[in-house]
């Protein structure tokens, strides 16, 4: 009988306590253990920890608690996502130990010495504590482990070594910036691909948004410098520096564009490391409440997927492209050059005429556009709404010599139309009144030139002409033909 023992294998006297214990875990039932505060892997409470560091085969994570949040660390330096954490969190605080089993915690039957183990160490305002995890036993499921270097071995379930086995990418946040409110970004710098500096745009008080004067002027922008010229309004001096009106628009689509950006891919660190600065797109957006959000846009990697990185950091990710697909960092994009000094649809209502067209009006109820006169047009209503919304993306594109600025010059070269809004008061412009614009060709380009009711001085521009997109022409008269068919 003992030559027939002698001939068991040595682990098979290893299993035979860990058997024992899960039978014992077995009976005594999942409310007993819950009950059992001494049964717990750590012995104090981790609802406020502070850091969490793991050590494993071929890694290294450092998870911690700032003021402004978690913070991933270790061999990546990423943005975590809150939930992920929690739930690290939850499996940490849940995670059950038997009672010691006997044995020599160093033999390799263990795992607990050697690369292959697992080091886990965590703080909290209520103490301290330092984990080894070794082998997994491939009867039971449960795996080996014990308190740091020292102390009896004992087992745990297979939930947090699974777990672990998944850092660092598992805590790694999918939203481009976990937390994320686009209602509290105030300052914005845009470095696009190839600028030496980034372009520094800043909230006011009243939620309009500016741009300061860069390095270089206007000078990457001449049509902008000729346009300002002729529209002191839109720039203001404080404290020595010039800051010119920004497109609000423009930056809201921009921050809710960011807000929509995900994380397709973790790929490893790439062999030739950071890409260069100059080839990238650079946000970085930052609110009162200190938080500083980074992103930088990069190389295409596939249909909508572009290669970047984000919070500083030189872990490579792939995400999803929009900001890089719909916004332009040249200035002219992002500087405020519409045609009114508010929008037309900030407008209570708008009257279109032109010769041999007639006259339509419409006025705006309960936020929508409703024409007004003629009466009976209900179906144009849509597409005075498309007239708003098209008038106000029509872009100042250059400033052209005041002597063509003669309406029997812009009448000769084809119809001329009259666009006056009844415009309420703004920050921008303080008194309510009514601005008048008139559009047609000139010199063979659309072109607009702008006027304001005298008691109110809201449009000046010195009798300056300004080139636009000949699109915004076609819909007026699209409009006013729509109009004259319907009488």
């Amino acid at each position: 009988m003992k030559s027939r023992l002698a001939l068991l294998p040595r682990g098979f006297w290893i299993l035979l306590p860990i058997l024992a214990v899960a039978l014992a875990l077995t009976l005594r039932g999942g409310a007993r253990r819950d009950a059992a505060a001494d049964g717990r892997l750590f012995d104090f409470p981790l609802a406020e920890l502070q850091t969490c560091e793991v050590r494993g085969p071929g890694r290294h994570v450092v998870l911690r608690r700032t003021a402004h949040g978690w913070e991933l660390g270790g061999d990546v330096r990423d943005l975590p996502e809150p939930r992920s954490v929690a739930r690290l969190i939850e499996v940490l605080q849940t995670s059950e130990r038997s009672a010691g089993i006997a044995g020599d915690a160093g033999d390799p039957a263990y795992g607990l010495q050697g690369p292959g183990a697992w080091r886990l160490e965590v703080t909290a305002p209520q103490g301290r504590g330092d984990v080894t995890i070794g082998r997994r036993n491939p009867v039971t499921g449960h795996s080996y482990a014990r308190d740091g270097d020292g102390g009896q071995v004992f087992v745990i379930a297979d939930g947090l070594p699974s777990f672990l086995a998944t850092l660092p990418d598992a805590l790694r946040a999918r939203d481009l910036w976990p937390g994320y409110a686009p209602a509290a970004v105030d300052t914005v710098r845009v470095r696009g691909r190839g600028a030496g500096a980034a372009d520094l745009y800043a909230r006011d008080g009243q939620g309009r948004w500016w741009l300061r004067q860069p390095a270089d002027g206007l000078a990457r922008a001449p049509a902008a410098q000729r346009y300002q010229g002729v529209r002191a309004d839109r720039r203001r001096e404080q404290g020595g520096t010039v800051w010119y009106r920004a497109r609000d628009y423009a930056l809201l689509n921009l921050m809710s564009l960011l807000a929509d950006v995900r994380v397709l891919e973790f790929p490893p660190p790439a062999a030739e490391g950071r890409p260069a600065p100059d080839g990238e797109l650079v946000v970085i957006a930052t609110g009162a409440d200190g938080r500083r959000h980074e992103v930088a846009f990069g190389g295409p990697a596939g249909e909508e997927r572009v290669r970047g990185r984000r919070g500083g950091c030189d872990a490579p990710l792939v995400m999803t492209d929009q900001p890089l697909r719909n916004w332009d960092p040249g200035l002219p994009s992002c500087l405020h050059l519409g045609l009114l000094t508010a929008t037309l649809a900030a407008a209570d209502s708008f009257a279109l005429t032109s010769p041999g067209l007639g006259e339509v009006a419409a006025v705006k109820v309960a936020g929508a556009w409703r024409v007004a006169r003629p009466a009976g047009l209900s179906r144009l209503d849509e597409q005075a709404g498309d007239v708003v919304v098209l008038f106000d993306r029509t872009v100042i594109q250059d400033v052209l010599p005041a002597a063509g600025n003669d309406p029997a010059t812009m009448a000769a070269a084809g119809p001329v139309y009259d666009l006056t809004a009844w415009l309420p008061a703004t920050p921008d412009s303080p008194l309510a009144g009514a601005a008048r614009v008139r559009l047609g060709v000139v010199g063979g380009r659309a072109a607009a030139a702008l006027a304001s009711a005298p008691e109110s001085e809201r449009a000046p521009g010195g009798g300056a002409l300004f080139a636009i997109d000949p699109e915004i022409l076609t819909t007026l008269r699209t409009f006013l033909l729509a109009a004259a068919s319907g009488r």
